[in-house]
């Protein structure tokens, strides 16, 4: 994890949607340390997509700020110029677009207007499918590949865009237990490379054992964050969850019981 004078910092943080009265968040605070991996956990309908739509920029809180410190530097997420990297829960899939075609858009904040790729945009695009194991896929069509073949594409697709944070809403949707856990070890290693990630997710053991910082989201803007360890509890997921569940910690073993 980088120094803890580099962070994302939401102060005071609430928003309502344009002629709705119920703040979807309201009075939130929390750091984020830059060159960490940090998960958003909760019911649906408790914000975890609107937080990471104010995190992109793409949407402005109705009170206070989104700031990131960096090297001493405090800069806005606007001032990010294309370096924050989203991956939505939907979008509109053009199926007629090979693997490779759809991974080079991910470029487009790099090419000049009119431009076409360079042999850097089409080298990165390469990498980034090699690295996510897509190689075999890269001249199919969207629209021939699997649900969970097309998740990794589409995650592929943001990393090609060289994002110094990631956003992404739920990446684990559309995947088997082994991409799963392919997913959440290479989420691993570009923190260890030194991206921001947040993302999130539904399963309270995956952020147990992948994700430095949990920001645990409830009803009625209900909300808890800090450390994993320290948020992941039987105690705080009962309440959050309103279910009872159990958090068991052994040798090397972690596992979570629904009662």
């Amino acid at each position: 994890m980088n120094s803890t004078n580099n962070y994302i910092s939401l102060t005071d943080i609430s928003f309502t949607y344009k002629g709705k009265k119920t703040k979807v968040i309201k009075d939130f605070n929390f750091s984020l340390p830059l060159g960490s991996s940090t998960a958003l956990l909760g019911l649906n309908g408790t914000g975890k997509t609107t937080l990471l739509l104010l995190l992109l920029g793409y949407i402005s809180p109705l009170k206070g700020e989104i700031l990131i410190n960096k090297n001493g530097k405090v800069i806005s997420i606007g001032e990010m110029n294309g370096s924050v990297g989203y991956l939505s829960q939907r979008e509109n899939i053009p199926f007629d677009y090979t693997v490779q075609e759809f991974v080079l858009l991910g470029r487009a904040p790099h090419i000049l207007k009119f431009n076409t790729p360079s042999s850097k945009d089409m080298m990165i695009s390469e990498q980034i499918i090699n690295s996510l194991d897509l190689s075999s896929l890269s001249n199919s069509k969207l629209g021939e590949i699997s649900g969970g073949e097309l998740q990794k594409v589409r995650i592929a697709r943001t990393l090609a865009q060289e994002p110094e944070i990631i956003l992404m809403d739920e990446p684990m949707t559309h995947l088997d237990i082994k991409n799963k856990k392919y997913l959440n070890s290479f989420i691993t290693k570009l923190k260890e490379a030194g991206k921001t990630i947040v993302y999130s997710t539904h399963d309270p053991l995956d952020v147990l054992n992948y994700s430095d910082n949990c920001i645990l989201m409830g009803k009625n803007n209900k909300f808890q964050a800090g450390e994993t360890e320290k948020i992941i509890t039987s105690e705080i997921l009962s309440d959050f969850f309103e279910i009872p569940i159990s958090v068991i910690k052994g040798k090397g073993n972690k596992s979570i019981v629904i009662h």
